[in-house]
């Protein structure tokens, strides 16, 4: 399995597509790279007095994007400063990128939103649909892969997305343990 954090910064130029979050934002320029996204970090800035009404803004703007089912967490940025109640529940997260204060939890809610639906499924794959096996490579997390009579058995932990790639194929769901 490949888990890691980082960042994308791409020229904005024309004749390009933008594409945030992974999803296309009719624009006049677009991105010269390409950038998808499995958790979107919506930043608010609790310093701002209007900051309720910014991110009430952004919210929506996910939505009209088509982007409202890429898991998102809300990410309170100066909560070192703020006087008040800092925002809390689940999908929030305060932090401090001037002291670096909620750093760890940031990733670990990130870590966890990452991890959330996926399966663990044991498949025997016909080799007439071995070509499934390279998505799940790049898509998922092969465990193991034994070739046999029968076709390719393996191991994998499968985001929902592709589990209507291989459901007939399944042997084993162990996502219920």
């Amino acid at each position: 399995m490949r888990v890691g954090f980082g960042y994308d910064v791409h020229r904005l130029v024309e004749e390009r597509p933008l594409v945030l979050g992974g999803v296309t934002i009719p624009w006049e320029l677009g991105l010269l790279g390409h950038s998808d996204a499995d958790v979107l970090l919506h930043v608010i800035d609790l310093s701002n007095p209007d900051w309720e009404n910014q991110a009430q803004i952004v919210d929506e703007l996910i939505c009209q994007l088509g982007a409202e089912q890429t898991p998102c967490l809300r990410v309170f940025n100066k909560c070192d400063a703020y006087d008040g109640e800092l925002p809390h529940g689940e999908g929030i997260v305060c932090i401090s990128a001037k002291t670096g204060e909620g750093t760890q939890e940031l990733l670990k809610a990130v870590s966890e939103l990452l991890e959330s639906g996926k399966k663990r499924v044991s498949l025997l794959l016909p080799y007439s649909q071995a070509g499934v096996l390279e998505l799940l490579h790049r898509e998922g997390a092969v465990l193991s892969s034994e070739y046999v009579d029968e076709g390719i058995e393996l191991e994998a932990v499968l985001r929902p997305e592709l589990w209507g790639r291989v459901r007939d194929f399944v042997r084993r769901d162990d996502s219920e343990n």
